[in-house]
């Protein structure tokens, strides 16, 4: 009897560990050049790298209501991220690094979920001035190894922790330091 019993509870385990697979989903290599089109809709984590996908198509993530964590890193050819390519997820974490990106991608859609993005080496130059102020939730931003010659606006702004690291900045307006609040603020390596 105590034999039987031992079976169950193991079958019930596989299925448990197989349900919980099902939540996350990778993909690599360089002939992907497009958001693959076989991830599960109840994914909640996505990592897509070292790919050749150009860019990110509006509505590209919006039938993954679930997805909290996305992951696109070294996909070394993307330059774009076209406007509400992340419209009706709950994305908290999001990191676009080692791409080509020029200029910061909308997030208005996950304005309200996104607590921590990171934008490393990359090519972005500059951020509109209301950019932060739109994203409510927002804690951790790693902007390291980019292009940025000036310090950004955050005003109204209460972050954890801002890596600025290796960058051009140059000069550091006194009226942008009391104007937000951060605990940990990283700017070496800046020119």
């Amino acid at each position: 009897m105590e034999w039987n019993t031992g079976i169950v509870s193991v079958f019930c385990c596989l299925v448990l560990i197989h349900a919980d697979a099902s939540f996350e989903y990778t993909r690599s290599g360089h002939e992907v050049t497009d958001i693959p089109d076989d991830i599960p809709l109840n994914v909640q984590h996505i990592e897509i790298y070292g790919t050749s996908i150009t860019e990110i198509k509006s509505y590209a993530f919006s039938n993954f209501t679930q997805l909290t964590t996305l992951k696109l890193h070294v996909n070394r050819e993307m330059k774009l991220v076209a406007n509400h390519a992340f419209a009706y997820t709950a994305i908290r974490k999001m990191q676009l690094s080692w791409s080509k990106l020029e200029k910061m991608p909308n997030l208005t859609d996950i304005s309200t979920t996104l607590t921590d993005l990171n934008l490393h080496h990359n090519g972005i130059t500059s951020i509109e001035p209301s950019y932060f102020a739109e994203l409510k939730v927002l804690e951790n931003i790693d902007l390291s190894h980019n292009g940025l010659t000036h310090f950004p606006n955050l005003q109204g702004c209460n972050f954890l922790s801002l890596d600025l690291r290796s960058n051009l900045i140059r000069h550091l307006e006194e009226s942008y330091l009391n104007n937000f609040s951060v605990q940990h603020l990283d700017l070496r390596y800046n020119n």
